[in-house]
């Protein structure tokens, strides 16, 4: 099974996968809502 590092520039304060979706969501000290697709 493969895994995936995903580099990010900012700090991630909150980090949520979604297992059924295949989904990472991650907040930022930016307060923006990023959405990775894995």
């Amino acid at each position: 099974q493969a895994k995936e590092v995903i580099e990010c520039a900012e700090n991630i304060d909150l980090a949520t996968y979604i297992p059924d979706k295949h989904c990472l969501v991650t907040l930022t000290q930016k307060s923006k809502l990023k959405f990775f697709d894995l």
